[in-house]
């Protein structure tokens, strides 16, 4: 989210789900974004030094989800996603060519809600999630046989 505030967007790398530790994991079920059984496709996070501990954008086989996490300043965390049947719309709004905007994924539900999920890596990783994530919320939209 450090792209949305104007600052440069540190490049990193997006992990696929394996790649996440025990405790990174640990963190996403504390949060309430991950369920058992649930499993994290593609993950990345744009808080530097602090990694996942502040910040994460990622998606899994149900949901869409983002946290960001001040503990100096609870009233600026935030922690939101939502599941694929409640996803009316996505938008990718690539912004991997500048270089103080993080890339995303524009979030529509169709109760209203919007919200974004970041991705601060180069092209090619960026159109990868925005892809992956897209063809996982097609598939669960889709009418099960």
């Amino acid at each position: 989210m450090l792209g949305s505030l104007g600052l440069p967007a540190c490049r990193g790398r997006v992990q696929a789900g394996a790649e996440l530790t025990a405790a990174e994991l640990q963190r996403l079920r504390q949060l309430g974004l991950l369920a058992p059984g649930e499993t994290v496709r593609l993950f990345d996070s744009q808080a530097g030094l602090r990694g996942s501990a502040q910040a994460g954008n990622f998606f899994t086989d149900r949901r869409l989800a983002a946290y960001w996490l001040e503990k100096d300043r609870p009233g600026r965390s935030s922690i939101t996603y939502a599941y694929y049947p409640d996803v009316d719309t996505l938008y990718g709004i690539d912004r991997s060519q500048t270089l103080t905007y993080a890339s995303y994924l524009e979030v529509r539900c169709h109760d209203g809600r919007r919200f974004n999920v970041y991705v601060s890596a180069d092209s090619a990783q960026t159109r990868r999630f925005f892809r992956a994530a897209t063809a996982e919320w097609q598939r669960a939209r889709r009418p099960k046989p």
